[in-house]
């Protein structure tokens, strides 16, 4: 007994030296999202085909090609950059392992399972050393068949232990979707981000008794779906020049509430991006135009190009430059806007 130990203890620390040199793991996880899902996941199919891989698993959908596989390192790097020329790659991670933990418990498990076989060996001698009876035959054929399955397992796992100890592995985990918008879907995923938004406006062609050349202000900003959706209500007051004479009946202060929509573009940032993340945008809605002898309520919209400065799970940091289109006085009144935003998740 004592002589088996010192070997089996023996054995585990030239399997594990052994396997600190040659045995290693690399696995490429990679999601990847295309405009062009079907010619890109023909490329990839025709790609894989022409490779010396091994499938271990393989899944279609109508918006989504899923594989997962084994191939030879000369592959395996040039599958990293093939993976840039058939859609925007927003995940790539490679990860290295030494197999000496997973060498080292292989050799135990198949220690395990020898002395499971030698158990029911010995069984089946006791057995056949005992009077026959229905019983005793049953209980020997049974043995018999465990230590098959054992024999099984031993052989496996002595395949899996050379392939380990003989050459580095590489596999490679492929998501490819499809990036396009699904018109079908009615899946909708909400937020609650509360926020504020610095407002300017840059009139055109103000008329001198009814609007200031520029107004400022602030609105409360609510971002209530993952798409962007939010409510806004604000107050933008005219920043007056000293040259300008004060009038009255020139609109001095502009509330404004409206509904908007944010869309990201396909081909800069996707809005998955950490950083300046391009988008475009609407809001519509309407203007209530106060004076001190006057008021006037109407619609307006506002057409965007934004960048996300900053994005995370918690924080929205973006601004956007954009033509403000009133419905009434929309000679005298429309004009260019800007505007910084902040949101935060509550």
């Amino acid at each position: 007994m004592k002589k088996n130990i010192i070997s089996l203890l023996l054995i585990l620390f030239f399997k594990f030296s052994f396997a600190q040199k040659k045995g290693f793991i690399t696995t490429l996880d990679a999601n990847v999202y295309t405009t062009y899902f079907e010619s890109s996941k023909n490329k990839l199919k025709n790609f894989l085909k022409s490779k010396d891989i091994i499938i271990l698993s393989q899944s279609e959908r109508s918006r989504n090609f899923f594989v997962k596989l084994y191939l030879e390192k000369e592959d395996f790097f040039e599958l990293d950059t093939f993976l840039m020329s058939i859609g925007y790659l927003s995940k790539k991670e490679i990860n290295t392992v030494n197999n000496a933990n997973i060498i080292s418990k292989k050799i135990l498990e198949i220690e395990y399972l020898e002395n499971s076989k030698k158990s029911y060996q010995d069984e089946i001698n006791n057995i056949s050393n005992k009077k026959t009876t229905e019983k005793n035959e049953q209980r020997y054929y049974s043995y018999l068949d465990q230590v098959w399955h054992i024999d099984k397992q031993i052989f496996k796992l002595n395949l899996d232990l050379k392939a380990f100890e003989q050459k580095n592995i590489y596999k490679a985990i492929i998501n490819l979707d499809d990036d396009t918008e699904d018109l079908t879907s009615k899946k909708v995923s909400f937020v609650n981000m509360p926020g504020a938004s610095f407002d300017i406006l840059f009139i055109e062609n103000p008329e001198k008794n009814l609007f200031a050349e520029v107004y400022q202000g602030f609105s409360l900003r609510y971002l209530f779906t993952k798409g962007k959706s939010y409510g806004l209500f604000g107050v933008m007051r005219e920043v007056n020049d000293s040259k300008m004479e004060n009038d009255s009946s020139r609109y001095s202060e502009i509330l404004t509430f409206a509904f908007g929509q944010d869309f990201y573009t396909r081909h800069f940032g996707r809005g998955k991006n950490k950083f300046l993340n391009l988008y475009s945008g609407y809001n519509i809605g309407g203007l209530f135009l106060t004076a001190e002898n006057r008021k006037k309520l109407t619609a307006s919209m506002n057409l965007f190009i934004g960048l996300e400065l900053f994005k995370n799970q918690y924080i929205i940091i973006d601004n956007k430059i954009g033509y403000f289109i009133p419905f009434s006085y929309n000679r005298n009144l429309r004009g260019i806007t800007y505007n910084f935003s902040f949101n935060f998740v509550f």
